[in-house]
């Protein structure tokens, strides 16, 4: 997983799950960046309260959410890569 936590309640991140697990716990897109090497990745900037507590749920196995939020969020992220 290829994520750069900040300081000012924002994640940079290329996981797709991690991604949409914010955006189901009330997360919002900022920016959405491509790769410039050709990989065709993209980055996600998110923004959300309490990230931090939320990523660490995420990264022990401890996180839980609504699995439609879930499933809703992931389906508007592929939607964005597919655009992109």
């Amino acid at each position: 997983m290829q994520t750069q936590l900040k300081e000012t309640s924002r994640v940079k991140t290329s996981d797709l799950y991690y991604g949409a697990y914010l955006l189901a716990r009330g997360g919002r897109i900022d920016v959405v960046e491509t790769a410039l090497d050709g990989s065709k990745k993209v980055f996600f900037q998110v923004s959300c309260p309490m990230i931090q507590k939320l990523t660490q749920e995420y990264l022990s196995g401890e996180a839980t959410v609504n699995i439609r939020q879930l499933k809703s969020s992931l389906k508007h992220l592929k939607d964005i890569i597919y655009s992109a």
